[in-house]
């Protein structure tokens, strides 16, 4: 085969693949665009984590990009698919090395919507921390503000809504947050709790749900008089199957290696 003819073959491989090829560097870059998104976030430990200013708003730009990578995806499948088509029955040469390609090139495409799903469940593994983090300080606080005044969980509802409204406002559970829980104040890491509590507005129910939290015993342990175990005294042993209602906490003891929480018995 003279060289003409092979050169001609080639060109025509080329044409037939650079259609799928062009769709595939399209993906490619909006998948280098997502993981650099949240390259920052997916990267810290839990106890940089906490510092992390702006969880929320990566977490809203690695949707808004996962979508867009998936779409690309999606194009590039297709592409694939209708130059696959245009393959003749019998290929050799180059033709044999533009199917091969175009093959390679469908496996790539897989194996992005694979990384779209773990690079996104990284970043709600880590907004997660967040938000069971500030859930814990910011329930803890409200109970307890609430146990001060004397209120009941309808009178203490109807002080952060607004009136005219039935439920509360994204904004009134953040400036109530902040107010509480000062310093440790994060707005985005708050903006994700509200998420997770209740889209949009925070009705009486997903409201009650938040700050009434209960535990089962399912082992015997002792109830002591105080959080720090080196200090405290034993006053009696919890069953199993005792229900007790969340006051305080949960409260990390690293020393030992557990959390404790301040509750009520409701036997």
């Amino acid at each position: 085969k003279n060289a003409h003819i092979e050169a001609k073959e080639r060109r025509a491989a080329e044409a037939l693949t650079s259609p799928a090829a062009s769709k595939v560097e399209a993906m490619d870059a909006s998948l280098a665009a997502l993981e650099e998104a949240v390259k920052t976030l997916v990267s810290l430990s839990k106890e940089e984590l906490v510092a992390f200013p702006t969880p929320l708003s990566v977490s809203e730009t690695a949707d808004r990009l996962a979508d867009e990578v998936s779409k690309a995806v999606d194009a590039a499948k297709e592409s694939i698919a209708a130059q696959q088509g245009e393959l003749p029955k019998e290929v050799k040469g180059p033709m044999a090395e533009a199917k091969r390609e175009l093959m390679k090139m469908s496996a790539k495409a897989e194996q992005v919507k694979k990384k779209i799903k773990s690079t996104l469940d990284a970043v709600r593994s880590k907004c997660q921390h967040l938000v069971e983090a500030c859930a814990a300080a910011v329930s803890s606080a409200m109970r307890a503000e609430m146990q001060s005044k004397g209120l009941d969980i309808e009178a203490y509802f109807m002080q952060l809504v607004n009136a005219g409204d039935d439920k509360i406002s994204h904004e009134a559970f953040c400036r109530r947050a902040e107010g509480l829980i000062g310093e440790a104040y994060r707005a985005e890491h708050a903006g994700l709790l509200c998420r997770q509590i209740e889209a949009g507005a925070i009705s009486r129910r997903r409201f009650q749900s938040f700050l009434q939290q209960y535990f089962v015993v399912v082992k015997g342990i002792a109830i002591t008089d105080e959080f720090p175990i080196s200090t405290a005294k034993t006053l009696r042993k919890a069953e199993v199957d005792e229900v007790l209602e969340l006051l305080e906490g949960p409260k990390a003891d690293d020393k030992l290696g557990m959390s404790r929480i301040r509750g009520k018995s409701l036997v």
